[in-house]
């Protein structure tokens, strides 16, 4: 484990992070939408639904800006993610579609290793979300 990782952030710094975000994926999506594709009953286009993202993750700091807040968001997205590739490969299954449901499952296996990964990532004192949160600042798991 690396010795360099700071104890905690300041909201200033986390605010910074959040703004570095956005200006990189605002870089990386200028030409993302040429194939038109629009996602959910709202119609966004990719850059649009990057951004709501962004102001969601910007308006969650106002609720908790602890970076244990932030992690069981993650956690709690993927724990979807999770369960709709699982149920999504069951139901290919159940349509014979084995080869697709195979692949269905084989992503929600891939989105349980992310979660045995952030396990293991401690984002500061009573991560309660790690598998070593009984660590204190001073410790190297």
């Amino acid at each position: 484990m690396t010795q360099s990782i700071p104890n905690s952030f300041s909201s200033d710094e986390l605010q910074a992070m959040m703004e570095q975000a956005a200006e990189r994926d605002a870089e990386r999506t200028q030409s993302d939408d040429s194939d038109g594709y629009t996602y959910g009953s709202q119609e966004l286009n990719g850059v649009k639904m990057q951004k709501a993202a962004l102001k969601l993750i910007e308006e969650s700091f106002d609720i908790c800006d602890d970076p244990v807040f932030h992690k069981a968001i993650v956690v709690e997205l993927i724990n979807n993610m999770v369960l709709w590739h699982t149920k999504t490969g069951e139901k290919a299954y159940e349509h014979g579609e084995t080869v697709c449901g195979t692949s269905w499952l084989r992503d929600a296996g891939q989105f349980q290793a992310i979660l045995a990964l952030l396990d293991n990532i401690s984002v500061g004192p009573g991560d309660f979300l790690c598998s070593h949160h009984e660590c204190d600042n001073d410790c190297s798991h």
